[in-house]
């Protein structure tokens, strides 16, 4: 089976993604808008925030989570599940190590 055809077209990369780099009309099959993408990350990193990659976090078939022991892509979803970590998410995004 080729990497290509794990995706289940759940398109939560898509609803997710903060820079919008996926785009609806073309999902899956277009590319990621790599300008987008790597206009947010900078930006990111001028705040000292680690890369983004919350597509890559959000995806049912994502085998890096194996790795990381994060199996439940809820914790990503589910603001109402996790409220503590999606906060903590939000600030890291927003304005870097600085505490809340």
């Amino acid at each position: 089976m080729l990497e290509t055809q794990l995706c289940t077209r759940c398109m939560r990369c898509v609803k997710m993604c903060p820079s919008n780099a996926l785009k609806k009309e073309d999902y899956p099959d277009a590319l990621t808008d790599k300008k987008a993408c790597s206009s947010y990350s900078a930006e990111l990193n001028k705040r000292y925030i680690s890369p983004c990659g919350i597509c890559i976090k959000v995806c049912p078939i994502g085998k890096d989570r194996e790795l990381y022991n994060r199996d439940d892509d809820a914790i990503y979803i589910d603001e109402d599940l996790f409220p503590e970590h999606h906060k903590a998410w939000k600030h890291v995004r927003s304005y870097g190590g600085k505490k809340l």
